[in-house]
C-alpha cells in the first residue's frame, strides 16, 4: 500500500510536471491503494460512483492549472482526498483526450512504486457499436476504466513471463497503409476463412499407430497445391467483398504457399485492393535454438509485405481419446504480446491457446489491445469464446477467432 503522504510527494517530485507523468502517478496510485476510500466518500455525498465528475481548475492550461489542483490536493486528507485524486485523474484524461495520439509521451514513466508505465490510448471503436446491454468494466464501480475512459497506464515491464509491446501507428505500416484503415471505418469487414481443403501433414501419419509420438511438427503440408488454389480463391473473394482484414488458421500455411500469398498480394494495386490486411498461422519451422520449434502467425500488408509476426507464446497439447496418450508442439515460446494501434482500434494478433492460458490472461487484460483477431487450430471453441467475453468485459474488445481442426 502507498500512504496519500508518499503520493503528494511523488507528485511534488515531478520535475518538470507533465499531464502524462501526473497521470502514471494516480493512476498508479489507485491500481495499488484501489478506489474503495474514494467511492465511499461519493456515497457518503449522495454521489453514485459512476456519476462522480472530472475536476480540473477553470479554465487553465496544465501549467497554470497542475499548481492549483496539487494544492487542493495538499489541502484535503482522509477519503476527500482520494475522491479528489479521482476527479483529478478523470481530468487529466480528457485533457490528454483533446491531443493528438502522437504527442502522448513514448518513454516509460515512473509509477507510485517505481515501476513504469507507458501512457496510451484505449481508442474503443469497435466498442461503440455493441449492443445496448454488454456489460463491461467501464460500466462498474471500483474499476479504473470508469474514470478513464480514453487512456490507459501499460506495464512497463514484464508480466511474468511475458512483455507488453506497445507500437504507435507509425511503427508499423506507412501513412498510406493507415489512411486506409481510418477510410475504412465506414464499411468494416472482417472475413473468416476456415479452409475447405482438409490438409494432409505427412507428420501425422504416425498418429495410425497404436502409440502416440511425444511431439508432432507439422512443417509440411502433401496437398499444397490444393491449398494453394483455395488461398486464392479466398484472397480473391476478399477483394470482391472489399473485406479490411483477412483470417486464416493456425498452423495451416507451408512456406511455399506463404510466398505465394505475398506475390500474390504485391500483383494487386495496393492503393486500392482488398484486403487491406491478411494474417495466416504458418505451419512449423525451426527455430534458431537446436531442437525446437516456431509456431508464428504473420500479418501482411495490401502489397503482401510483412507488418508484424506473432510468435505463438504456450503449446498446444493433444491427447488420445481415453486421455492415457499425449502429443504436444516442441516450441520455442514467444515473450510478447505487441499491440499494434490503428484506426480501428488496438490490434494484438494471437495464435489459439493464447488468447485464454493462463498466466497471458492478466497481460491482455492490463494491455490497451482491443481487437484480437487469432488463428486458431481446435476440436473445440468454448475456451476461446469463454476468454472473449472476458476480455469484451474487462477491455471492451472484440475477437476474431479463426479455427479449424485436423480433420476438416
Amino acid at each position: 500500500m502507498v500512504s496519500q503522504s508518499g503520493l503528494i510527494r511523488r507528485l511534488e517530485e515531478l520535475e518538470p510536471p507533465s499531464p502524462e507523468g501526473c497521470f502514471v502517478l494516480l493512476w498508479s496510485y489507485f491500481e495499488t491503494q484501489g478506489l474503495a476510500a474514494a467511492e465511499r466518500y461519493a456515497l457518503s455525498q449522495g454521489i453514485p460512483p459512476l456519476d462522480i465528475e472530472a475536476y480540473w481548475p477553470k479554465g487553465t492550461l496544465f501549467s497554470k492549472g497542475w499548481p492549483l489542483a496539487l494544492e487542493e490536493l495538499r489541502g484535503l486528507g482522509g477519503e476527500a482526498r482520494d475522491y479528489l485524486a479521482v476527479r483529478l485523474l478523470m481530468g487529466l484524461d480528457r485533457l490528454l483526450n483533446g491531443r493528438n495520439a502522437r504527442t502522448l509521451e513514448p518513454s516509460p514513466l515512473p509509477g507510485i512504486r517505481g515501476n513504469t508505465y507507458r501512457l496510451r490510448r484505449r481508442n474503443n471503436f469497435l466498442a461503440d457499436h455493441f449492443r445496448p446491454g454488454v456489460t463491461s468494466a467501464r460500466d462498474q464501480s471500483r474499476s479504473l476504466h470508469t474514470y478513464t475512459r480514453f487512456h490507459k497506464a501499460i506495464p512497463a515491464e514484464p508480466l511474468g513471463d511475458y512483455r507488453i509491446d506497445c507500437r504507435p501507428e507509425i511503427s508499423w505500416g506507412d501513412r498510406k497503409l493507415h489512411l486506409r484503415l481510418l477510410d475504412e471505418r465506414t464499411r468494416l469487414r472482417i472475413l473468416l476463412w476456415p479452409l475447405q481443403t482438409v490438409l494432409e501433414y505427412p507428420a501425422l501419419d504416425s498418429f495410425q499407430a497404436e502409440e502416440l509420438p511425444k511431439f508432432v511438427s507439422l512443417n509440411e503440408i502433401r496437398n499444397e497445391t490444393a491449398l494453394l488454389a483455395e488461398m486464392r480463391d479466398a484472397i480473391a473473394l476478399a477483394g470482391q467483398e472489399r473485406a479490411t482484414l483477412l483470417i486464416f488458421p493456425e498452423l495451416s500455411i507451408p512456406a511455399r504457399t506463404d510466398q505465394e500469398i505475398r506475390s500474390f498480394l504485391a500483383s494487386h494495386n495496393a492503393a486500392r485492393a482488398h484486403p487491406i490486411l491478411t494474417l495466416y498461422g504458418l505451419c512449423h519451422r525451426k527455430s534458431p535454438r537446436e531442437g525446437l520449434d516456431l509456431n508464428e502467425a504473420v500479418l501482411l500488408g495490401p502489397d503482401g509485405k510483412e507488418l508484424h509476426r506473432h510468435t505463438k507464446l504456450s503449446a498446444f497439447t493433444f491427447f488420445n481419446e481415453d486421455r492415457t496418450q499425449h502429443c504436444g508442439e516442441k516450441l520455442d515460446f514467444g515473450t510478447t504480446v505487441a499491440v499494434l494501434e490503428c484506426a480501428l482500434g488496438n490490434l494484438t494478433p494471437l495464435i489459439c491457446l493464447d488468447l485464454f492460458h493462463e498466466g497471458v490472461d492478466e497481460v491482455l487484460r492490463r494491455s490497451h489491445s482491443n481487437v484480437f483477431p487469432v488463428p486458431s487450430l481446435s476440436p473445440t471453441t468454448g475456451a476461446h469464446r469463454t476468454a472473449a467475453k472476458q476480455l469484451q468485459a474487462t477491455n471492451l474488445a472484440s475477437t476474431f477467432l479463426c479455427n479449424r481442426w485436423i480433420t476438416g
